[in-house]
């Protein structure tokens, strides 16, 4: 019973699990019974929920897509359908599989804020060094990225780009930028393709001021990916396997009264589709990836040597700061305690 929920397609509601319990009369089980491990099976998941939410993470990751999906939930409290932001963090490992590392309910819509807590909740968990964060342009996700994770590179969407580029200009002129763009992307050299982006940026920069100049601004971070080995960058510039797994819920939303029922229950789904995609395809190593390994551990080791080694030295200056400082107070005769403190 435990696996056929597990593999749930339409996802887990309790009540149609409860509907369906009923059923079990004819195998030999009183509804009680059956009813009963309902309620056990209820009990594990929503266990599994909270452990996953809390779990430690590991120190390194190579890559973390990251996006925030939007969807209706139901609060217990007031018993009202609200609006909510479900931002997910995927993850490609260090042995190159994909992971779920965390997802967050959070009520209203994509905030800043809610991206600075959840990177928080992330670095609090163990996560310390990411090669690589792929995301789309939320205003102030590249600042709160710089911030938390200053050795991180950071690549925007291109397809979100795309979009951008055909709402922002007209017909013709969106078919020519994308078509130059599109060669500029799959050059050889970072340098060169930044060289010749800027190029294209400014010969559309006088019919397109305010658009051109926000193309300007995140330049270097939409050609992030030629950094990384040619055979793996076409997995590196989208957030389509974010976008796939929301997918997932939405059809599970769609096909559940339109709305979740509650955060639990919620909870529940991700995890249970979390436990297909790594029992499946995400469970199983990218062959581009491990063809070159060596040299992306090699980019990532390199990428965070000096910045841990200037952490440990700023530690160490702190701890020896600490001592002198409390040799200092104990000369005064008084303990962190006993100082003064202005109300």
């Amino acid at each position: 019973m435990y696996e056929r929920l597990e593999k749930l397609k339409n996802g887990f509601k309790i009540e149609e699990q409860k509907g369906a319990a009923m059923k079990g009369k004819a195998r030999g089980e009183s509804p009680m019974e059956v009813m009963s491990k309902i309620e056990i099976i209820t009990q594990d998941l929503k266990n599994r929920y909270y452990d996953f939410i809390q779990k430690e993470l590991p120190e390194d990751v190579f890559a973390l897509y990251i996006d925030a999906y939007r969807a209706e939930m139901k609060d217990k409290e007031q018993g009202k359908v609200k609006t909510i932001t479900i931002y997910t963090v995927i993850a490609i490992t260090l042995d190159w599989k994909k992971t779920l590392l965390g997802f967050y309910i959070e009520p209203g819509n994509e905030k800043k804020q809610g991206w600075l807590r959840i990177f928080n909740d992330l670095i609090s968990r163990g996560l310390h060094r990411v090669s690589l964060i792929i995301s789309d342009d939320f205003s102030g996700l590249k600042e709160t990225i710089k911030e938390l994770f200053p050795q991180t590179d950071h690549q925007l969407c291109l397809t979100h780009f795309q979009r951008n580029i055909s709402r922002n200009m007209s017909k013709a002129d969106a078919k020519k930028f994308k078509e130059r763009f599109t060669q500029i992307r799959i050059s050889k050299s970072y340098e060169a393709a930044l060289q010749a982006f800027e190029h294209l940026i400014l010969d559309y920069q006088k019919d397109y001021k305010t658009f051109m100049a926000n193309v300007w601004l995140n330049r270097k971070e939409y050609l992030i990916h030629l950094k990384y080995p040619e055979p793996i960058r076409k997995y590196l510039y989208t957030t389509n396997v974010s976008e796939n797994f929301h997918r997932r819920l939405e059809w599970i939303r769609q096909h559940n009264s339109g709305f979740f029922q509650s955060e639990e229950i919620l909870g529940i789904n991700i995890v249970l589709q979390m436990d297909r995609l790594e029992n499946g395809k995400w469970g199983i190593a990218n062959t581009h990836f491990k063809a070159h390994e060596y040299e992306l551990l090699q980019l990532h080791r390199l990428k965070f040597k000096d910045f841990d080694e200037r952490l440990k030295a700023e530690l160490k200056k702190a701890e020896q700061e600490m001592v002198v400082a409390a040799e200092e107070y104990k000369k005064m005769g008084c303990g962190l305690t006993d100082l003064p403190i202005d109300k």
